[in-house]
């Protein structure tokens, strides 16, 4: 064997050991030491479930084991990222002319995501494929409101470009279906209105389906007067740049970004809360260090904000203030921080990973009595009040 064959062969032998070695950590990460969140994607990453001889037959335990593969080995988020980019740079090339010249028609992209105006959209809904579960769940919290005749219920519903056809004009008036369906004197109702395309441009990201800071201010205010709060909303401060080239959800969720915005935020100076549980890391979001840092590094909506934790607490120490609940999706991430300054303790439960985290079902009775409830806010969009999460133990 020459010096070439050997040297040709030791590098095989090289790659297909950091190879394996990879496939290893990956494998005992993923069993042993999985990660919570998957940061490129802002989201909770996946994991392996539990083994049942139910899943295992149905195939589910196994496509687990896939997912969870694809988030916790080292390097996958990287590689991902990189293959979207090349792919971003070439579809470009192709897509940029045909976005400039129909600037106010849809533009069926990727993965269902579609583009007008510049912005990354999710397409309308029809009344038709919520009402059922409209139905479903509006009877939940008319059975709610009932058994709680002390207790104040507000219900907020967000509307988006999911509810209006940006072309035509024409509105899916979801909220006004669901609201005629809480028939409850008691059932306080109050909708965050997006009537064309310009206000929606105003009020959300291009690249991804939150409200960006002027849209996250605008729902506060609003929310702190449906409430009927008597101190005055905080003041917004400095508008100030987070990240120059932010990528959002409906970014991610296309697999290839061609579109990018800044990620920009509003200045405020936070009471001191006497105690924040459940969050990711002691405080909730980033706010207040980027405020103290000043630094300027790439950042998600989740990451500035806070996550979607199962359950957040946020203690003001105001013993004369209400106790509230709010219920909701990640729309009120922007806004607990803000809201939790007018009230005693806020609690901040998001359905959709409370019993995962917990371990049990939300029990809606048990935690009302618990934490003495004064105030029950829910708010979310049209997927949370059509959402078959939206359910909770008796």
């Amino acid at each position: 064997m020459n010096t070439n064959d050997k040297k040709t062969k030791l590098g095989s032998i090289v790659f297909i050991c950091i190879i394996m070695l990879v496939f290893t950590v990956g494998l005992v990460r993923t069993v042993f030491f999985p990660q919570d969140i998957n940061y490129y994607e802002n989201r909770y990453s996946n994991k392996i479930s539990t083994p049942s001889v139910n899943t295992i037959l149905d195939g589910s335990f196994q496509n687990s084991i896939e997912d969870a593969f694809s988030d916790q080995i080292p390097l996958a988020r990287r590689l991902k990222s990189a293959y979207n980019d090349a792919t971003s740079m070439f579809t470009k090339l192709f897509v940029a002319p045909i976005i400039e010249k129909n600037d106010r028609t849809y533009i069926n992209y990727k993965n269902n995501t579609k583009i007008f105006g510049g912005y990354y959209v999710a397409s309308p809904y029809t009344l038709e494929q919520v009402k059922d579960s409209f139905s479903a769940n509006a009877d939940k919290l008319n059975a709610l409101i009932e058994k709680y005749p002390d207790v104040d219920f507000y219900t907020y519903y967000i509307e988006k470009e999911t509810d209006i056809n940006f072309e035509t004009g024409e509105k899916l008036h979801a909220d006004q279906y669901l609201f005629s369906l809480l028939n409850s004197e008691n059932a306080k109702k109050r909708t965050y209105t997006i009537d064309n395309f310009e206000e929606y441009a105003k009020y959300f990201y291009k690249t991804d389906h939150h409200w960006k800071h002027t849209g996250a201010y605008r729902a506060y205010t609003d929310i702190v007067d449906f409430m009927g709060c008597e101190d005055a909303p905080i003041k917004a401060g400095e508008e100030v740049l987070i990240t120059p080239q932010f990528g959002g959800s409906h970014a991610a969720g296309a697999g290839s970004q061609i579109i990018y915005e800044p990620f920009y935020a509003y200045e405020f100076a936070f009471p001191k809360f006497q105690n924040i549980t459940g969050a990711q890391v002691g405080d909730y979001g980033l706010q207040e260090d980027f405020a103290k840092a000043k630094s300027i590094q790439p950042m998600s909506y989740g990451q500035f904000y806070g996550w979607d934790d199962a359950e957040v607490i946020f203690d003001t120490g105001k013993t004369d203030r209400d106790n509230v609940l709010v219920i909701g999706n990640s729309y009120d991430n922007a806004i607990l921080k803000l809201m939790a300054t007018h009230f005693n303790r806020t609690h901040s439960i998001d359905l959709r990973h409370y019993e995962r985290v917990k371990g049990s079902k939300f029990n809606f009775q048990q935690y009302m009595e618990q934490n003495d409830i004064d105030k029950v806010l829910f708010v979310g969009n049209v997927v949370f009040y059509a959402s078959s999460d939206f359910v909770w133990e008796k």
